[in-house]
């Protein structure tokens, strides 16, 4: 859980030097981290820890813009520094499963097959350089929802990215906090 707290406890109590010893004696296969800060903060990190293989970040299509979250510099960090990406927040804890109506009006119209999780799993799927993505589901039809998505693996439709980007207006516009 990477952070600017964690940077300075990562260099004052030599973590990386020790986990780099730890994947050296086969004890870990791949060294990564989740990360919970700025994209400038990250593009540090990964340039002072080249040995780092991969990074997990919140992405969705609601964060993907956001000034707070900075989804879309993060990923870009990772992919500028050559590293893989796991994606957590796909859904952004089932907050982008059910939405005002009006945007879900929106992608029921563009496809109404489509349940509304599945934008953001297919938002996530069709980025390059993603190892993993993971939406946190409670429920076993959200499993088979997720599994179904994921093994269409379909990437979005200009049409539909453009429905999912209007959706996403709406579903901010709504929101009793704004972004």
């Amino acid at each position: 859980a990477m952070n600017r707290e964690r940077m300075d406890w990562l260099e004052k109590y030599e973590v990386m030097p020790a986990l780099c010893r730890l994947k050296e004696e086969g004890k870990i296969r791949h060294l990564g981290f989740s990360f919970h800060s700025s994209a400038k903060l990250l593009d540090r990190v990964l340039s002072e820890h080249p040995e780092v293989e991969f990074v997990q970040i919140a992405v969705n299509p609601i964060d993907w813009d956001s000034e707070l979250v900075q989804a879309k510099e993060c990923y870009e960090a990772i992919r500028r520094h050559g590293k893989k990406v796991v994606i957590m927040e796909a859904v952004k804890g089932g907050g982008l499963a059910k939405l005002p109506e009006e945007a879900e009006a929106v992608l029921k119209k563009e496809n109404p097959d489509a349940s509304i999780a599945s934008w953001s799993l297919r938002f996530c799927l069709e980025l390059e350089d993603v190892i993993a993505v993971l939406s946190g589901m409670s429920t076993l039809d959200q499993v088979k929802d997720n599994i179904k998505t994921s093994k269409q693996s379909l990437p979005l439709s200009d049409a539909e990215r453009a429905a999912l980007h209007r959706a996403m207006e709406i579903y901010r516009e709504s929101a009793p906090v704004k972004q």
